[in-house]
């Protein structure tokens, strides 16, 4: 049975690729795991201002929201210009790296702040850290799932370059005569 399981992955991966190339792939999963880092962005930011509130807040909590978002959106930026741009093996790497240490990070935050939520002082708070750790498990799937894609296609991306090289170029290079 597991054999069946792993043959119909391994299907639908060589599908994907045959139809949308491996890049694509890649492009895609980014774009899903930024999508998530948009609302963990929200969803930090709430529970940050929520835990910041009144003298019952855990203030450490509020300010563990606002890192995570700053270091999501630094891995966001960073991400990107690795995609784009610095296909190099070493960048890669450490960008491989840099998302698998992500989702162990969000991993281990959306358990610390299940566990807030339920010692919260007030409702609001425990809503608002139980939203954190929700995003927080999504954050961490996101970035588990793009890390073993990127894994997978690794060689692909190094060899071929930027991806703002290949498929989607601009308008301004098409010219409709």
């Amino acid at each position: 049975n597991s054999q069946r399981y792993e043959n119909t992955m391994v299907a639908f991966f060589d599908d994907c690729i045959e139809k949308y190339g491996s890049r694509a792939i890649i492009t895609y999963s980014w774009l899903i795991t930024q999508v998530f880092v948009l609302m963990g962005f929200i969803g930090g930011c709430v529970t940050a201002s929520s835990n910041d509130e009144g003298s019952d807040g855990s203030k450490s909590a509020a300010f563990v929201a606002v890192w995570t978002t700053l270091l999501l959106l630094a891995l966001s930026f960073g991400g990107t210009m690795v995609l784009r741009k610095y296909c190099t093996p070493l960048a890669v790497g450490f960008f491989l790296g840099v998302c698998l240490m992500m989702s162990m990070h969000t991993f281990n935050l959306l358990i610390i702040f299940a566990g807030l939520a339920d010692g919260a002082a007030t409702d609001a708070e425990a809503d608002a850290d139980n939203t954190f750790a929700a995003f927080c498990f999504f954050l961490s799937v996101c970035y588990a799932m793009f890390s073993v894609i990127l894994i997978r296609f690794r060689n692909d991306l190094i060899n071929v370059g930027p991806v703002s090289e290949g498929a989607g170029a601009s308008l301004a290079d098409n010219t409709f005569a």
